[in-house]
């Protein structure tokens, strides 16, 4: 479901809002990742499992929990999707209108994909992340922040900031939704 929605429709209605408003576009995207925040925030999981290297599987997570994370990060793919087809089809059309250049446009967009490389890098490496519910959240108030920096900002150091925040926390929520969809 997330690929049909995220990946399909994504560019296809953010292209349409953006026919309208550029304002609607990002105001759109915002609020969704907003409303998933907080449909987030109202899971009910359990304190964060220790980064232990003594339990390498996760045979210890209940199912319930396993579940709850699985679908957390499915939500919240959808909308990481929906973002980065703002990023990748519209904000090249918005860079040309404030003025940016195409070499600008594909240094931020190289940024914000060299982000989620690292992400995935450094996920694969890093088990803390694995069922903590406070960092999956901090993740997409993040992101959250950095799609409307991104539509929004004054300055070209403020827009690549918010490139490389919004390819971390979008490559953390596509890892994740694989780890945790693999998982259960």
């Amino acid at each position: 479901s997330w690929s049909l929605s995220g990946v399909l429709l994504a560019p296809l209605l953010t292209g349409f809002l953006y026919r309208y408003s550029v304002t609607l576009t990002f105001a759109f995207v915002i609020v969704m990742m907003a409303l998933t925040s907080l449909l987030v925030s109202a899971f009910k999981v359990p304190a964060p499992i220790p980064d232990d290297a003594a339990h390498p599987d996760i045979a210890h997570i209940p199912r319930h929990v396993a579940a709850a994370f699985k679908y957390m990060a499915r939500l919240a793919c959808i909308v990481g999707f929906f973002c980065g087809g703002i990023i990748a089809y519209l904000y090249p059309k918005l860079a040309a209108e404030r003025g940016i250049s195409t070499e600008t446009v594909g240094t931020l967009l190289f940024l914000h994909g060299g982000a989620n490389m690292v992400t995935y890098v450094l996920m694969k490496r890093l088990r803390r992340w694995h069922y903590n519910f406070p960092i999956s959240l901090a993740v997409l108030a993040v992101a959250a922040v950095a799609i409307a920096w991104v539509g929004y900002a004054p300055t070209l150091v403020w827009i690549a900031g918010a490139m490389v925040l919004f390819g971390l926390a979008r490559g953390f929520v596509v890892y994740a939704t694989v780890y945790y969809s693999l998982a259960v």
